[in-house]
């Protein structure tokens, strides 16, 4: 745990806080309430900082939401995941906004994302549908998308093993 500040009611200080964990990566206003708050600062203190952080754009929501969306599709992530990681973070986030349905087009379908997902991380259960589903479900894709990726997955690889003797 970081010292706590000088005077915690100072916002200048907690404006300082906020500059240097904006630094590091894109943050949403929800964590940076929370990481103030463990730094010690009055919550008078915090809101006139994020208020001024906000203001010259330091923080954003949308742009976190948009950075985070990005890095999260591209690590194989669901919609649906993302969607309620978002609002955890305190952002609201509707899939037909414009931002997030440009982000979705810089990526395959949601289909392919998780068919992908299940080639580089497969399923190590007997039952490979029931194990690839609760897979899919897990990361964050709608329960029709992972009923038919597991389904045509556990198909998949039945036929290589019928092929191939196994």
């Amino acid at each position: 745990m970081s010292k706590p500040p000088a005077d915690p009611t100072n916002a200048d200080l907690a404006f300082q806080a906020i500059i240097a964990l904006a630094r590091v990566r894109e943050r949403s206003s929800h964590e940076i309430r929370k990481r103030l708050a463990q730094k010690g600062f009055t919550e008078e203190a915090s809101e006139e900082a994020l208020r001024r952080a906000i203001a010259s754009r330091f923080i954003d929501d949308r742009r976190f939401a948009e950075a985070y969306t990005r890095s999260k599709l591209a690590a194989g992530w669901g919609k649906a995941r993302i969607v309620r990681d978002l609002r955890q973070q305190g952002i609201e986030c509707d899939l037909d906004e414009d931002w997030f349905a440009d982000a979705l087009e810089a990526y395959p379908d949601e289909y392919t994302r998780a068919r992908d997902f299940l080639l580089r991380r497969p399923p190590s259960s007997k039952n490979i549908q029931a194990s690839a589903f609760r897979k899919l479900i897990s990361h964050g894709f709608d329960s029709a998308c992972a009923y038919q990726v597991s389904r045509d997955y556990a198909e998949e690889i039945k036929r290589e093993s019928d092929m191939t003797g196994a």
